[in-house]
């Protein structure tokens, strides 16, 4: 694509139109700029990114960690990966300067526009015709799965590399116009970086196509240009995905694997995989009341319910695979007398659909121990591409004769259609009313909460909560804790801080106390006030705040909405830190096939020897304990391993759960407890899955 200033022109344009019709889909005007979408659930994480990011707390390559939350300590990112930090960053750079709410639609409508430019680009470097290119570019940026993920999934929003992946993946394979040192060289190896440092999804897709190419051109056309920069494209990728996640491997490497940060299993792997029926059921926020009662009844009926409407690809694009599976069949009913290539669309879209869908290539690699791409409903967004893509193609040789009239009849009809098709429902004023509600009265409360506190005060949040992805506390939903730091500038809160390691354990033991010592035990520890957000308990909270109100502590800050409410404290002067380490946390490696939750504790069933390990810290030896319990239905020998040494055994009978405790020496770094056995796992009348024995809530703690 030769850029001159019609070029520059036509992007304007594009840019000017992808902005009017997103300002009008979501309500969106000069006037109410700093009122967020959504501000629910994910929403608040994500803004709590960028607020961290405006105040230097993430920094693409280095350690992510913020002062201003996990408090007393520094709440700890480095165990759960953060991906697309080159977005997080430019948001934060909005959010300084125009503040985070306003920075919320910035960097959406940003989004927006470089999914349309991307994709626009890419259409021209393959020399389709710049109307069509201008069409399928903006049904691009508008495809439903965009509108979907909005601004909680806005990492997954920004889809721009999505065709720069297809693109690249085509000249590795088939182009003969690829040389090492020329520009199509340079435009595959910036593409790697920028997907190397992208979203990982993107990225794992595009290491398969590029494989899939390099396979390709070894088989058939061996042209080495073509190999050395696929090979160059998978290197550079790799070593930069490695580079800008280094601070999270060599922090698990340090501080040994945290498996709760980041919990994934194997059914989360069909529970969001791609269903096909969902290409075609509209969803329930559409235009059209005869579409959106289609989706309602898909909703009330689906037993597998992941992110449902997602992958909805729209009239336009259906329309477009029907003509893809058309022309691919002509191809092959003729392929003896034409010996017609077949083009690359039809392979890859079959590709992501067997690598997709439930029961696929991603379930399969999932039951083998890696389900981390568990939403592989998610490529549908490549799906959405190659149609587009597709279109452009073919509607650029259909009609390259064809009355300039003609052509602008043609693209409006299928902008209308497939707009209208694809936007949801508009948003409301209402709905905007809402939510400026709700982030005035956010703002008053914690602005009101830091002028009643010193700077650097700390404040206990309740329910106290896991972070991230926690389940919901009675009304309060993973992230409200969030809220307060949005508006506030030196507090600190004790939510925030990553789940799965027994730094935050104080927490849950202090909210258990009664609120008389719970508020002395906060008042040792240095915490100026509580917060409590009432939704988390069935009375509103009413009897913690009247047991806190007899104890002395009758100075209380309430939103308008008395939903959340402060109770202000005295901390000492000398403050004390809660223990670090109470609990040490652990990781199942091998041989565990099932946890099941149980009044005792967790049990975890095994198939005969079975491992699990856990990191020391320390410089030189510690003497740690472990507690548990070892049962089995069936008689058998146990015994128990520390780094390679026996120090445990049992002889078990049938139906028998015994203690075992017992105090180790555990050596700096990764320690090894295997627990092994002498008898074969076997099924049982009212379970076909074969165990050998059971390990009921295992502890290890640090001996002081």
């Amino acid at each position: 694509m030769k850029f001159t200033k019609w070029t520059a022109l036509r992007l304007i344009a594009l840019c000017l139109t992808v902005t009017i019709i997103w300002c009008l889909n979501h309500d969106r005007s000069p006037a109410n700029w700093s009122v967020p979408v959504d501000y629910r659930e994910d929403s608040l994480i994500v803004m709590t990114w960028m607020q961290a990011a405006a105040e230097g707390d993430i920094v693409p390559f280095l350690s992510k960690t913020n002062p201003r939350l996990g408090a007393p300590y520094e709440a700890n990112w480095n165990d759960w990966p953060i991906y697309c930090e080159e977005i997080i960053l430019s948001a934060g750079l909005f959010t300084r300067c125009f503040g985070l709410f306003a920075a919320t639609n910035d960097s959406l409508l940003l989004g927006f526009l470089l999914n349309a430019i991307g994709f626009y680009a890419c259409c021209r470097m393959l020399r389709f015709a710049r109307e069509w290119s201008f069409v399928s570019a903006l049904l691009f940026a508008f495809t439903y799965f965009h509108l979907f993920r909005g601004l909680g999934h806005i990492l997954f929003a920004y889809s721009y590399l999505v065709p720069v992946a297809l693109v690249v993946s085509w000249f590795v394979a088939f182009s003969k116009r690829l040389a090492w040192g020329g520009r199509l060289m340079w435009f595959c190896l910036a593409a790697s970086v920028a997907l190397g440092f992208s979203n990982p999804y993107l990225l794992n897709l595009y290491g398969q196509f590029i494989c899939v190419g390099l396979g390709l051109q070894l088989l058939f056309r061996r042209r080495k240009a073509n190999i050395q920069v696929g090979m160059a494209c998978l290197a550079i990728s790799a070593f930069c995905f490695l580079a800008i996640h280094l601070n999270t491997f060599t922090y698990g490497w340090k501080h040994g694997k945290n498996a709760g940060a980041l919990a994934r299993g194997y059914y989360e792997t069909e529970l969001f995989a791609l269903k096909p029926m969902e290409l075609v059921v509209p969803p329930v926020s559409h235009n059209v009341a005869a579409f959106a009662r289609i989706g309602s009844k898909y909703m009330n009926l689906a037993w597998i319910k992941g992110e449902v409407f997602s992958p909805y690809l729209g009239i336009v694009c259906l329309l477009g695979l029907g003509w893809m599976a058309y022309e691919t069949l002509s191809i092959v009913a003729t392929a003896r007398r034409k010996r017609e290539r077949l083009p690359a669309y039809v392979p890859q879209v079959l590709w992501i659909f067997a690598y997709s869908v439930v029961g696929g290539v991603n379930c399969l690699i999932g039951l083998f121990g890696l389900p981390l791409f568990r939403g592989s409903n998610r490529y549908s967004i490549f799906i959405s591409a190659l149609v587009l893509m597709f279109l452009a193609s073919r509607l650029s040789r259909v009609t390259r004769k064809w009355p300039i009239g003609k052509k602008l009849a043609l693209g409006g009809a299928m902008l209308v259609i497939g707009l209208y098709d694809q936007l949801p429902q508009p948003t409301t004023a209402a709905e905007t009313n809402t939510f400026a509600q709700l982030t005035r009265i956010d703002r008053d409360f914690s602005q009101a909460m830091e002028q009643s506190l010193k700077p650097g005060a700390m404040v206990f949040q309740l329910p106290v909560m896991a972070y991230p992805e926690s389940t919901p506390v009675g009304g309060v939903q993973a992230y409200e804790h969030l809220r307060p730091f949005f508006y506030t500038k030196t507090l600190r809160f004790s939510f925030g801080s990553n789940k799965g390691r027994s730094r935050e354990d104080w927490q849950k033991d202090v909210e258990k106390l009664p609120a008389a010592q719970m508020a002395q035990t906060l008042e040792r520890y240095g915490f100026s006030a509580i917060y409590i957000n009432r939704r988390g308990y069935q009375d509103r909270a009413e009897s913690v705040l009247k047991q806190l109100a007899d104890a002395g502590h009758k100075k209380v800050i309430e939103d308008e909405i008395h939903d959340q409410v402060c109770v202000l404290l005295n901390p000492s002067a000398t403050p004390v830190l809660p223990p670090a380490e109470t609990k040490v946390t652990f990781a199942l490696e091998k041989g565990w096939v099932r946890s099941t939750d149980s009044p005792g504790g967790v049990q975890h069933w095994t198939d005969g020897d079975s491992q699990l390990t856990f990191f020391n810290g320390e410089k030189s030896a510690k003497a740690y304990s472990l507690a548990t319990q070892v049962g089995s239905l069936t008689p058998q020998r146990v015994s128990i391993e520390v780094n390679g040494k026996e120090v445990w055994n049992a002889s078990l009978a049938g139906n028998q759960l015994v203690p075992a405790q017992f105090t180790f020496e555990a050596r700096s770094g990764k320690n090894a407890v295997v627990f092994k056995t002498d008898s074969p796992p076997r099924p049982t009348q009212h379970d076909p899955l074969p165990t050998a024995f059971v390990v009921v809530n295992p502890q290890i703690t640090p001996v002081k």
